[in-house]
């Protein structure tokens, strides 16, 4: 469940891995209400709320449920995102290098691993998708929390360069 909400955030949400690791119980609000639900986003410089979408909402409180309270860190918080130990024990903070781990086993499981492939490769997936569907680069920007308008434009010529990867990638997906 806990692998299943940061790649949902990750790919869905558009959240970097920095941000994911940041991540505290209490930057959850409105939880109970999918509707009204929003996350404190700890990004780079500076902190935002993320709208996220009812599936995300309810694949997080489920993964809450299941692992149940956690002591506070040593900034005095209660992490969200844990690492598990051999015995499925919650642990501590999950590390940026622990995320890196999660993310390039569940590439390798698919076949899909390759260099360069890593956590930021599920964010570029969100801009492609925004990117795709809205033709909208000031959506791309606003939803991934890019300060330029050029950062977000890198998503408008993924899809020439995706499918070049495309074909490689669906042939291993349905092995």
């Amino acid at each position: 469940m806990r692998d299943r909400a940061m790649l949902m955030l990750m790919t869905v949400e558009g959240l970097r891995r920095v941000e994911i690791t940041r991540m505290n119980v209490c930057d959850l609000v409105h939880m109970g209400d999918p509707a009204e639900a929003k996350i404190l986003v700890h990004g780079k410089g500076k902190d935002s709320f993320i709208y996220s979408r009812e599936d995300t909402i309810a694949m997080i409180g489920d993964y809450l449920v299941a692992r149940g309270k956690m002591q506070v860190d040593c900034e005095g918080e209660e992490p969200l995102f844990v690492s598990i130990d051999k015995g499925s024990t919650p642990r501590r903070r999950l590390s940026r290098i622990g995320l890196n781990g999660i993310v390039d086993n569940y590439l390798s499981n698919v076949g899909v691993k390759q260099e360069g492939m890593s956590c930021h490769t599920l964010r570029h997936t969100c801009g492609h998708l925004i990117c795709r569907e809205t033709k909208d680069l000031r959506v791309v920007q606003e939803v991934l929390r890019h300060s330029s308008p050029a950062t977000a434009a890198k998503y408008s010529d993924v899809d020439s360069k995706l499918n070049r990867h495309t074909k490689n990638i669906s042939i291993k997906i349905s092995r």
